[in-house]
């Protein structure tokens, strides 16, 4: 069984993906996940992305922001949030993905190669993406490419840190 492996680490918490594209067709998402103390931080999104950035499918968002605990703290998930157009989207969509806030250790999330509609997606290249509020406007936003058409053993996961300031001038 081939896996793609990609391991990045952060103070606050460390993400390691296991991307396994076995006959089940399916990717699994394994998150290293350690809380942070205080408010204003723990609020953490999975999806995916085709590889013209579009969003495909989200598998998981942190209960407080997918039950619209942005409205109250703008701050939470902006990329996921402006991605997956939840504003658009109908209630069930997020209510079937959020959750609570992951618990410290080992979380899994799989990607069984649907889009949001439950249609299969073609082969191809897709980025992993997982999104966190590290304390109020402080956020990181992993990416991990994956090729589902290759049997690669690893890829690598590129963290981007922002903050209110550099996400206003990223819109401009």
């Amino acid at each position: 069984m081939k896996k793609k492996l990609i391991i990045t680490t952060l103070l606050l918490l460390t993400f390691s993906i296991f991307c396994n594209n076995n006959d089940a067709k399916q990717v699994e998402i394994s998150i290293q996940w350690k809380k942070a103390g205080g408010f204003g931080s723990n609020q953490c999104a999975v999806w995916v992305e085709n590889e013209n950035g579009n969003h495909i499918k989200t598998l998981y968002v942190s209960k407080f922001t997918g039950k619209g605990g942005f409205k109250k703290r703008p701050d939470c998930l902006t990329e996921w949030r402006n991605k997956a157009k939840i504003t658009n989207s109908v209630p069930d969509e997020i209510d079937a993905v959020t959750q609570s806030t992951p618990k410290n250790g080992k979380n899994l999330f799989y990607w069984d190669l649907t889009d949001s509609n439950n249609s299969t997606t073609p082969q191809g290249i897709y980025y992993l993406k997982v999104e966190a509020n590290l304390r109020f406007e402080k956020r990181v936003v992993w990416t991990a490419k994956i090729d589902t058409s290759k049997n690669e053993d690893s890829c690598n996961a590129v963290a981007e840190y922002f903050s209110v300031e550099e996400d206003s001038v990223k819109e401009n």
